[in-house]
């Protein structure tokens, strides 16, 4: 059998250590996400900066930030049942 079937014992322990730093960076990752978002069971909020989205259990959902784009390759569509209220400076349409 080759050398590389049958790694050496330095060679073992330099994948433990690989695969102990990558298990502490995901762990870090995973701690990290949950202090951004943690987790509730009435809303889920993300937020990155000065920017967040929150979905609540209502089925609401709010967007804050300094500025949103949306696009689409095809139709965009907004629809409420109720009340649509647009406000701006400026609201414009072409």
């Amino acid at each position: 059998m080759e050398n590389s079937e049958n790694p050496s014992r330095a060679q073992l322990l330099l994948m433990i250590q690989s695969l102990e730093r990558r298990v502490s960076e995901l762990e870090d990752r995973c701690n990290k996400a949950e202090e951004s978002s943690p987790l509730s069971e009435d809303e889920l909020v993300w937020t990155v900066g000065n920017s967040s989205i929150a979905m609540k259990r209502d089925g609401s959902i709010a967007l804050k930030a300094f500025r949103i784009d949306l696009s689409a390759s095809g139709s965009i569509a907004v629809k409420a049942s109720g009340e649509l209220i647009l406000k701006g400076m400026t609201i414009r349409e072409n």
